[in-house]
């Protein structure tokens, strides 16, 4: 992969983690649905990157890909929230 693409999906994942931790902030949303929502995507991500490498070809590289593009937000996310609740 280019470095270009993995600095753009790691920058604008952590913008969405921060979106989402002022989100909670604003509004009544717990922390802990958030946290929820983003563990049982991050944990989809990783099933179907398991699943990418069964299927191989094309088909599994494009499986792989969105899972990484996926999992890489809901992960970063996860850390943001997690820090933030902390202090």
């Amino acid at each position: 992969m280019d470095i270009r693409i993995i600095l753009g999906v790691f920058a604008a994942s952590l913008l969405f983690a921060y979106f989402i931790y002022f989100i909670i902030k604003k509004t009544s949303v717990s922390a802990k649905v958030i946290k929820i929502i983003f563990g049982v995507l991050l944990v989809m991500s990783i099933i179907v990157l398991a699943i990418s490498y069964m299927i191989g070809g094309w088909t599994g590289l494009g499986l792989g890909a969105l899972s990484i593009y996926v999992g890489v937000p809901s992960l970063t996310t996860l850390i943001v929230i997690t820090i933030k609740d902390r202090h």
